[in-house]
């Protein structure tokens, strides 16, 4: 054996998650360190072990600046831990994309659902795609100069020199200054039907005017995020409305899920024991008064309402020298405790699916904000794939491939999908799926026998509904590996394309590297497997 074939599986044998350092695998094998640190450089060169900044140095199995294989972006994460945000999330990622600027949209939603807050996020993804640009983001309020439309005017377009006593330099306005970056214009409603009027325009033209000029034009590719909490059919012209193709709608928190509103308090709890440096112990009552009550101005409400209650216990840990912060019933705003003596099944349990520590539960800089929906499931066979990626991969490349050593990477991914799939929402339309199943079976015998096979087709069925989410998921070149596979298993190789070119007909996707691999070793596992 070579030695950092060694190195590699002495690394494997030691490694519990946590990352091993140069000296700790010197000291295993009983090596010179310089020998074994250029070692774990090939191997993490190779991509087959990845390495920190710290000091010392640690290597790791999998690539910690990557362990989150869902969250690709902010939106996505948030996507993941609010499934109602779905729809909203999918068009704000079209608003961004669209070639050449993206398009022009318009955020609708009640006060307190987090317009803002997704400008923003809409802005850092468009940032995060071009990563060599300068991209402004400047948020206007229209609603603070609504009663001078002139004014209000002359902030967004700019001004000539001389269009009124004080304007003795040209001015630029905001489209001006975002010019290559989003404007985000809040309160849009606000906007007088002059602005509006010169504000389609440029949507219509890329050109605008400055407030006072007569003929000159200037360019600007501004990409403009309006929001409103008000009927747009009523505050806005329809001229007006028709130039913003995207109109995206954020829910009330009343029409939001209650796992979603769990995990907003745990986010919000959390964010107030950071501030304070010291953990906060809720009670069960009390949560239940935060499940529960009314919350009509949402989230912003919810927050504020969470941070005057651990205000109320944080005075009295003061005030009263308490060991722990903890928030009781008496701490909570009195419009809070109005719904607790309803009968409270789905909140009981949900909470009761937490843990506790003598009827509080707590939450400090370590807590883990999870989802507690059923995006859940997705992440975990998500994780599961990664995994099976990953281990396929070294295998193939790093060892004498034995076929049950492969099957077993197959059986656990099989099994995480099994355990997951119990109420699993589907994505995909379950006619393009039935096409792929009915022409699969065609291929040949051993593949109808595979599929016809209920509980095999129901998982595979779940493999194909999560492809979209599959994209991006790694960056391992898998070239050599699936090169290796076609050497070895030439036989299977024409079969996996008949495979890949099926589901590719049928999804109008190009399959990644990752996905081949996968068919191939389903191909391998469906001839081999005994």
């Amino acid at each position: 054996m070579k030695r950092i074939d060694l190195v590699f599986e002495t690394f494997k044998k030691l490694d519990k998650g946590s990352g091993l350092t140069t000296k700790e695998i010197s000291s295993s094998l009983n090596m010179e360190r310089s020998n074994i640190s250029k070692d774990l450089n090939i191997l993490v060169r190779n991509k087959l072990l990845y390495k920190n900044n710290s000091r010392p140095v640690k290597y790791f199995l999998t690539n910690y600046n990557n362990a989150n294989i869902v969250f690709h972006s902010s939106m996505d994460k948030i996507a993941y831990l609010f499934p109602s945000l779905i729809p909203s999330i999918k068009l704000a990622k079209t608003a961004i994309l669209y070639p050449p600027n993206g398009m022009n949209c318009l955020v609708i939603g009640d006060t307190g659902v987090g317009k803002s807050m997704l400008a923003y996020m809409m802005y850092e993804y468009a940032r995060s795609l071009n990563t060599n640009k300068s991209m402004p983001f400047l948020h206007f309020n229209c609603s603070d100069y609504s009663s001078n439309p002139q004014l209000l005017s002359s902030h967004l377009f700019g001004v000539k020199k001389g269009t009124y006593t004080g304007a003795n330099t040209d001015r630029a306005g905001l489209i001006e200054q975002a010019d290559g970056g989003i404007l985000f214009l809040d309160e849009i409603h606000n906007l007088p039907k002059e602005g509006q009027e010169m504000l389609f325009v440029y949507m219509d033209t890329g050109y605008f005017k400055r407030f006072g000029e007569v003929s000159h034009k200037i360019k600007s590719s501004t990409r403009i995020i309006c929001a409103t909490n008000k009927d747009i059919n009523t505050s806005l012209l329809d001229t007006f409305i028709r130039r913003i193709p995207i109109k995206i709608y954020l829910p009330k928190l009343s029409e939001r899920r209650l796992e979603e509103r769990l995990t907003l308090i745990q986010s919000f709890l959390k964010e107030e024991s950071e501030k304070l440096n010291i953990p906060i112990l809720v009670s069960y009552n009390s949560m239940l008064c935060l499940l529960t009550y009314d919350c009509p101005y949402n989230i912003g409400q919810l927050k504020s309402d969470i941070t005057l209650s651990v205000a109320n216990a944080y005075s009295d840990f003061i005030i009263n020298n308490k060991k722990q912060i903890k928030i009781n019933s008496p701490d909570l705003p009195q419009n809070m405790k109005l719904e607790i003596s309803k009968t409270l099944h789905k909140e009981k349990k949900l909470l009761d699916s937490l843990e506790n520590y003598e009827g509080y539960f707590i939450y400090d800089k370590n807590t883990t904000i999870a989802s507690h929906s059923f995006l859940k499931q997705k992440h975990m066979i998500l994780k599961s794939f990664k995994e099976f990626i990953t281990n396929i991969n070294i295998t193939i490349i790093n060892k004498k491939i034995d076929a049950d050593s492969l099957f077993d990477i197959f059986n656990n991914y099989l099994a995480s999908i099994r355990d997951n799939e119990l109420n699993y929402q589907f994505n995909l339309n379950n006619s393009a799926y039935e096409t792929i199943y009915k022409k699969i079976i065609t291929i040949n015998d051993k593949f109808k026998l595979f599929f016809t096979d209920d509980i095999l087709n129901d998982l595979f069925h779940i493999h194909i509904d999560m492809i979209y989410d599959r994209i991006n998921n790694t960056d391992i070149d898998l070239i050599p590996c699936i090169n290796k596979l076609t050497t070895l298993y030439s036989d299977y190789n024409l079969l996996t394309m008949k495979f890949k070119n099926i589901i590719e007909d049928t999804y109008n996707i190009n399959l990644s590297n990752q996905e081949i691999l996968f068919l191939f070793i389903l191909v391998i596992y469906i001839y081999e497997h005994k």
